[in-house]
């Protein structure tokens, strides 16, 4: 391990010896005042969190006996926080975490989440990639944020995390986020991001938590869907809809996004109508509706324009049902002239309400579009690239109709 690492490592640390045997809270953990590059500071967030697992669980063996055998660890894949997407470089975390973790024990051993796996982990590792105000103040940076949940208590018993200095990390969705029509942030992944950032001796974030065995199975069809066993991967997402907790939008995405590839083209429109009732219910409905260069068309990309077809006539349909109105909210990346960006996001979000006009006729009454331009950014980088994708969305949302 280079000399940078073992550094951040330090700086990791959370004073070990000052957890408990009885999960009092431990205080909170130090983050890495210097940011490393990416694998630097992964390797060093990932080790300091694994060495706190091996000293808890020294604390704790002093009391009822060190366990034998294998520590079983179940990850659930690291979220950007800002996309609700895990992208490749989650995956480079997961692959890092193993490394670091074989270095600090042989016994323990790390399996993805399936509803299999849920059963016999001991913890579940939970992680988010946030970009957030940097500690200098002088704008935005990666910081990855980690947390080990024992699974029976749902306790925290260790967290670490590190800012990284990489401008640009990879955030290409993996197939099953980079396919879904929607983003997909709800109450778990709210949950999953904030446990990810909570002290040792903390209680997991209740909703998070509890929804693990129906995110198991969620997990287990977007590998399926990932490795094009398409029919395999739709009946899991069928059984996750039948679940009490698994009537989400994630279910529905990959329901939606499965049918389509299988050519069940009825099946996908009714999906995506399911997935836009509950983004509805959660006034939460943020499509990827893509457009050219400086220009209120859609992309040129003919099958991207007949889903939007499928998209814009479900959602105009679910508002014509509705008895409130609509706002149609256009934005777009920090890039040009502030005015030119408002008019073009305004122009954008006019061009998405006509086109819906006929499924919803009352549309030019009871909605209004809005042009943001940049001020409602979420990432903000101004990259123009997959990074800053979201600041480029279309968003729907339920008003009382005399706030239009």
């Amino acid at each position: 391990m280079n000399k940078n690492i073992v550094l951040a490592a330090r700086h990791l640390s959370l004073g070990l010896m000052a957890l408990c045997v009885f999960g009092c809270k431990a205080p909170p953990p130090k983050t890495s005042v210097a940011p490393l590059s990416f694998n630097e500071a992964v390797h060093a967030a990932t080790n300091a969190l694994m060495q706190q697992v091996k000293q808890q669980e020294g604390i704790t063996g002093l009391a009822v006996g060190i366990a034998t055998g294998k520590t079983i660890f179940m990850l659930d894949p690291v979220v950007d926080a800002n996309t609700a997407e895990v992208n490749q470089a989650s995956i480079a975390v997961d692959k890092i975490l193993r490394e670091e973790a074989t270095k600090v024990s042989d016994r323990y051993v790390f399996v993805p989440l399936t509803l299999e796996n849920y059963d016999t982990a001991k913890y579940v590792v939970s992680g988010a990639m946030l970009y957030s105000p940097s500690p200098d103040a002088k704008g935005k940076m990666y910081k990855l944020a980690l947390a080990v949940i024992e699974r029976k208590s749902g306790r925290v018993v260790a967290s670490a995390d590190a800012w990284i200095a990489d401008k640009k990390i990879d955030v290409t969705p993996v197939a099953a986020y980079q396919d879904s029509p929607m983003y997909l942030k709800d109450k778990r992944v709210e949950g999953q991001i904030e446990t990810a950032q909570m002290a040792p001796g903390q209680q997991a974030d209740q909703a998070y938590f509890d929804s693990l065995p129906t995110a198991s199975l969620l997990a287990e069809a977007d590998t399926a869907y990932e490795a094009d066993k398409l029919e395999q991967a739709l009946g899991m997402y069928k059984a996750a809809s039948l679940r009490p907790d698994g009537q989400i939008m994630k279910t529905y995405a990959g329901l939606y996004q499965t049918n389509r590839r299988l050519h069940k083209s009825s099946e996908a429109e009714v999906a995506f109508g399911q997935l836009v009732n509950i983004g509805y219910q959660n006034n939460n409905i943020s499509t990827k509706l893509f457009f050219g260069v400086a220009s209120t068309d859609f992309i040129n990309d003919t099958e991207l324009r007949g889903q939007y077809d499928i998209w814009l006539r479900q959602i105009a349909k679910l508002f014509a049902r509705s008895s409130g109105c609509l706002i149609i909210a256009g934005h777009s990346s920090h890039t040009g002239a502030a005015g030119f960006n408002e008019q073009l996001s305004y122009q954008r979000a006019a061009a998405v309400q006509k086109i819906m006009q006929k499924d919803f006729p009352q549309i030019m009454q009871r909605s209004k579009p809005f042009g943001f331009g940049w001020k409602e950014n979420i990432v903000g980088s101004g990259t123009d690239d997959l990074q800053d994708a979201i600041d480029r969305r279309v968003e729907f949302k339920l008003v009382d109709c005399g706030k239009l």
